[in-house]
């Protein structure tokens, strides 16, 4: 099952709102300490976001 952690809509997908949405979902309650699992499909923006 897929559960969205979240939606941020912007012209394209970039680092910047990446960054954002990451940071995001640390002020909600998401540890950076801890173990992070990401699974992306390729896009560059991802990949420079985390």
């Amino acid at each position: 099952m897929k559960i969205p952690l979240g939606l941020w809509e912007g012209s394209t997908e970039n680092a910047t709102l990446v960054s954002m949405l990451l940071a995001d979902l640390v002020d909600r309650g998401l540890d950076p300490s801890q173990a992070i699992l990401f699974v992306i499909d390729g896009g560059k923006a991802l990949r420079r976001g985390i």
